[in-house]
């Protein structure tokens, strides 16, 4: 049996009970038309179920289908499994392969890549890597404040510019300059996560001058890499093995560097007894918070303050961002006073001599694309003037657009249309090899992924829950000359850089300005750092959504805050 022939097969409402809403089927249904498709009906159903592994492990999914087979079909079944009631019985690891085969799903385990993914916790870095003049001056100017008595700083450059690279200089001079201690880096999310701990090793490799371990702290890194083991064994005092098997982060561990997710920095220091928390916190002497305008956040400020030491000596704390702030639409800079605070007042921004902002340089010099601005304006949208009221509403009374407006909005006929004309053009007219899309929910990112591919493109989707997103994307990075284009949801706006991304479409509307610089800067990334010279923006403007502000406003956008607090 064939699960992909039979979702197609059962009837709408079984379809529509596995999908746990009937809408995605009724805007296929319209867009096909609309574009004179045949959409394959049963691998979308099984892309928004979840795709063929979770509805075969999901009993009120995998009940659902089987309610809706014929009889001799669900006999088969019974004899696959070797059950009476298919209905009612344990998915064992055997049964669960049993239904695999029966349902011609690929069983993971066998699935290969060229791509060997390294998913150890430890490694161990042993000592080409430069900065342009601009990251040196900036780097200089952080070090400044970081070895004054208040060392905490604020590094303010744009997205694109190499904040990353120019933090690993600073990294690797303070551990070149302090024989025994212990670096953290904070982020949200494993894609930033990855990114650091890769920049990180490729930077210590050239720059450092000891074998240290780095200690990844995500949620889906386990084991030790034999290269811990054979890297570490030249260092009499380096933890061992069994040391990391009975603890991630062990109470030996005074030399090396720890990357760390928040989220999973936050849980393991729970399981800490107040003696070892300090510990552990004495050992530590900088800590690197990425995207730092996340650090005011209550549980995050929670992990800054359990690693930082209350006396003398301080410390070193160090913040990176593209957007300095917390500001939304309309919203107040007081909300901005906290984070100001926590970095001590301290404040450096990429400055170039001779232009008023960094943007224009970067962008003249080729580290950042020469950027296209374009709104996708969509019209007739039949909302109601009930429901535009509603609409700005619930925004006014948000922080954000939220989810259930993004929701509409990506069940919109008319709005999903547009868009896929717009990113049709895109590849087949106007060359774009690589198309990065924002969709405003899963089912959208979902939906226009598999229209896309109706009419000849090679497009994907990804969000947080998607099984294949560490395939797509780097089949997206690969470094071929096919047009390639990825709808996401939730993700690839932090810690996602692919430098050839020459288009992206901001289809999910917000009144963040930091989400709204996160979702551009996927695209500027100039042909200097292996870019483009040339680059689009595209931004879907709904009716009364705030459209997106300009790049040079963006990095400024929060300049009054440190301004005030830094007496000008």
């Amino acid at each position: 049996m064939d699960l992909i022939k039979l979702l197609e097969e059962i009837d709408n409402g079984a379809q529509a009970e596995i999908i746990s809403d009937r809408k995605p089927l009724e805007l296929v249904s319209s867009l096909s038309k609309q574009r004179n498709l045949e959409v394959p009906l049963g691998q979308l159903i099984c892309e928004l179920g979840g795709g063929a592994h979770e509805i075969l492990r999901s009993k009120h999914k995998r009940n659902t289908l089987f309610m809706a087979l014929k009889t001799e079909q669900r006999n088969e079944i019974s004899e696959c499994i070797s059950e009476s009631d298919i209905f009612n019985f344990r998915l064992t690891v055997d049964k669960k392969l049993a239904l695999h085969r029966l349902f011609s799903v690929e069983d993971r385990s066998s699935l290969s890549d060229d791509t060997t993914i390294d998913n150890s916790k430890i490694v161990g870095v042993s000592p080409k890597y430069g900065l342009f003049e601009h990251q040196s001056k900036a780097l200089i100017e952080c070090k400044t404040y970081l070895d004054s008595e208040n060392p905490q700083v604020m590094l303010h450059m744009p997205t694109g510019s190499g904040k990353t690279r120019t933090s690993m200089h600073l990294i690797a001079r303070y551990l070149n300059q302090s024989p025994n201690t212990l670096i953290v880096w904070l982020v949200a999310g494993k894609e930033l996560c990855e990114q650091a701990a890769n920049e990180f090793e490729e930077s210590w490799s050239y720059l450092g001058e000891r074998p240290i371990p780095l200690i990844k702290l995500w949620s889906d890194k386990s084991g030790i890499h034999s290269k811990y083991t054979n890297t570490m064994s030249v260092r009499n005092n380096a933890p061992t093995e069994v040391d990391f098997q009975e603890s991630p982060w062990p109470l030996e561990l005074k030399d090396g560097v720890i990357i760390a997710s928040l989220d999973s920095l936050r849980s393991l220091m729970s399981t800490w007894e107040p003696s070892d928390r300090h510990v552990r916190r004495s050992s530590v002497s900088l800590i690197i918070f990425d995207e730092a305008h996340q650090s005011v956040a209550p549980t995050y400020r929670t992990v800054i303050e359990t690693l930082q030491s209350p006396s003398q000596p301080y410390t070193k704390l160090i913040g990176l961002t593209a957007t300095p702030g917390r500001k939304h639409y309309g919203g107040s800079s007081d909300g901005n006073n906290e984070l100001v605070k926590l970095f001590g007042n301290q404040f450096v921004q990429l400055k170039i001599e001779g232009y008023t902002s960094p943007v224009d340089y970067l962008v003249e010099n080729g580290y950042l694309a020469k950027l296209e601005k374009e709104k996708l304006t969509i019209v007739n949208q039949n909302f109601s003037t009930e429901e535009l009221a509603s609409f700005n509403k619930s925004i006014s009374a948000s922080m954000d657009v939220p989810d259930d407006i993004l929701k509409i909005l990506g069940y919109s006929a008319t709005r999903n249309l547009q868009i896929v004309e717009r990113v049709e053009r895109l590849v087949m007219e106007e060359g774009h090899k690589r198309v990065l899309v924002f969709s405003p929910s899963v089912e959208a990112a979902i939906i226009l992924s598999n229209i896309c591919k109706c009419i000849g493109i090679n497009s994907s989707f990804v969000h947080a829950s998607s099984t294949d997103r560490d395939s797509v994307i780097r089949k997206y990075k690969a470094n071929d000359d096919e047009a390639r284009v990825i709808f996401n949801y939730g993700v690839l706006t932090t810690g996602f850089d692919a430098p050839k991304t020459s288009a992206v479409v901001i289809a999910r509307p917000t009144t963040s300005l930091v989400l709204l610089n996160q979702m551009a800067g996927r695209a500027i990334r100039g042909h200097l750092v292996g870019g483009n010279n040339d680059a689009i923006l595209i931004t879907v403007v709904d009716i009364e959504i705030p459209v997106l502000v300009e790049p040079v406003a963006q990095f400024h956008a929060f300049d009054e805050s440190w301004r005030i607090n830094n007496n000008g």
